[in-house]
């Protein structure tokens, strides 16, 4: 097909016998022109164009200037339009043996203007005349779009702690324990406070309490004096926010992708940068210039556009350094959705139409009627012909339904403490086991040491307390041996009854002291009492 396209230029160009380089600029035409927009009115002008889509592109079943269509092409109409010439387009044509630049120089010296992008260097600019760039040019970094990341099962299974930072959790705790210390000061009297033998103590049964207010609304810690009414009425407030900011953040926690970008600017691959291990791939217009920018960065050179591109989205070139304007054309293709430019432009160029340097006032008057596309048309131009590709939008979320694995360090922790307090009930029960069964061996010890004497004493100590109980019930005195054991008859006002006495409640001898327990029966009409 080239060779094709060679023959059709090669013909074209030995029937335009009469086309001379540079005489559309020559002194003789010019000399009386004023204004740039009156050099190039009423010229036919001779145009090559590469055929490089979406910039131009030749239907070989068409001819003439009908065959061409892109973005080149219809920014000339707008431009010839302007300047009032006409044109005929030829395509450009690039042997197998060639360098671009040397293709560029051989052909802007047989034809008016060359269309296409041209990046401009110091080499091209010394051969040919290159216009006012109109494509943006600058190097910029290609790199794949940042992926979503699954938790590992350890980050997951601290879903229950992930709410609130470490220290904000030291926060609360400390909020807490000083709360509750003012409480114990506050309410001293209170009933569930005075149960504790010391203020150490009363200060964690009143941190508990205050735990387990949003679990029982606060009933157990219930105070009695109004500052103590109204500092717990704040504290309840604070630990309301709390509790709300936790189940929130939960939730938010829970629903949050994780989202993971390798590549995050050019300097991640610059010395000392995340990346500097990793190659950058780049084509070899752009090497020169980037190794000399960036020496320490490892630069792999490319031939083919359509490798690197492939090598880009399976993730083989970490990065890749391109033209804008090939970087515009990537991401106008779908299966480059994955793709996705990181970063401020590395440097910054700018991409041309391409004239010989006979034909310089050509390039001054395109020029300006370029320049004035910029108010709108250039810039709808480019989104018609080379808009970004409708790529899909991520909708991936977190799932809100929580596995074992996200409350696995809960589960942990809870099975951890029931063990370890299993274990010290265990433990302390068989201490107390321990101790009581050397009590009682020394206590046998002592009652045989001691012999039946003492257990008389104590027999005939309670012998008399039960005569004096007889007595109170009869007004006199009585044998404690009768019938009922109290004797006589008690009054009717009033009557006193043993409900249990004894001298200890262990082995013989009753070593501990006595324990009497006596109920007072009023006569009818009058106050019953225990006491």
């Amino acid at each position: 097909m080239r060779l094709a396209l060679f023959l059709l230029a090669g013909i074209w160009l030995s029937v335009a016998t009469a086309w001379t380089e540079g005489e559309i600029c020559s002194p003789q035409r010019i000399s009386n022109i004023t204004s740039s927009g009156e050099l190039l009115r009423g010229q036919h002008l001779l145009i090559s164009s590469l055929e490089w889509s979406p910039y131009a592109t030749q239907d070989l079943t068409k001819t003439g200037n009908e065959a061409w269509t892109g973005f080149d092409i219809d920014l000339l109409e707008y431009v010839a339009g302007d300047l009032g010439f006409t044109y005929t387009l030829v395509p450009f044509v690039k042997t197998a043996n060639e360098t671009w630049t040397a293709a560029l120089i051989r052909t802007a010296s047989t034809v008016d203007l060359i269309l296409s992008y041209w990046l401009q260097n110091a080499k091209r600019r010394s051969q040919v005349t290159m216009l006012s760039g109109h494509v943006d040019g600058s190097y910029a970094l290609l790199a794949l779009k940042p992926t979503t990341v699954s938790p590992s099962f350890l980050e997951r299974m601290y879903t229950v702690l992930s709410p609130f930072t470490v220290d904000l959790w030291v926060s609360i705790i400390v909020m807490t324990g000083i709360g509750a210390c003012v409480m114990v000061r506050l309410e001293t009297a209170s009933a569930p406070l005075k149960a504790s033998s010391s203020r150490v103590a009363m200060c964690f049964k009143s941190w508990y309490l205050i735990c387990i207010q949003p679990l029982n609304g606060g009933r157990e810690h219930n105070p009695k004096t109004r500052l103590g009414k109204l500092y717990f009425l704040i504290l309840g407030m604070a630990i309301l926010v709390i509790v709300s900011s936790y189940t929130a953040n939960l939730a938010a926690s829970l629903s949050t992708v994780e989202v993971k970008a390798e590549v995050n600017s050019f300097n991640d691959f610059v010395g000392g940068g995340a990346l500097a291990s990793e190659v950058v791939c780049t084509m070899g217009m752009q090497i020169v210039a980037l190794r000399n920018l960036y020496p320490n960065v490892k630069f792999v050179q490319y031939e083919s556009y359509s490798l690197l591109e492939m090598d880009t989205q399976a993730g083989k070139c970490k990065g890749s350094v391109l033209d804008m304007a090939t970087i515009g054309m990537w991401l106008n293709d779908k299966q480059n959705c994955p793709i996705q430019e990181v970063g401020q432009p590395i440097v910054f160029k700018s991409n041309s139409w391409v004239t010989n340097q006979k034909s310089k006032c050509l390039g001054a008057a395109v020029d300006v009627a370029i320049e004035k596309s910029r108010d709108g048309i250039l810039q709808q131009l480019w989104r018609d012909h080379i808009p970004p590709a409708n790529c899909p939008v991520s909708t991936e979320m977190a799932s809100m339904q929580l596995s074992t694995g996200n409350m696995a360090g809960m589960l942990g922790f809870f099975l951890a403490v029931s063990l370890l307090l299993c274990v010290w009930r265990n433990v302390h029960d068989s201490m107390k086991t321990l101790r009581d069964s050397t009590s009682g061996v020394r206590d046998d010890a002592i009652s045989t040491q001691e012999g039946p004497e003492d257990e008389q004493d104590e027999l005939e100590r309670l012998r008399e307390l039960r005569i004096l109980i007889a007595e109170f019930n009869q007004g006199r005195s009585h044998d404690p041996l009768n019938a009922d054991g109290l004797g006589g008859t008690p009054e009717p006002d009033k009557v006193v009854n043993v409900i249990s006495a004894s001298a200890g409640l262990g082995n013989p001898p009753y070593n501990h002291d006595d324990v009497l327990q006596v109920e007072v029966h009023a006569a009818p009409g009058s106050l019953s009492s225990t006491s």
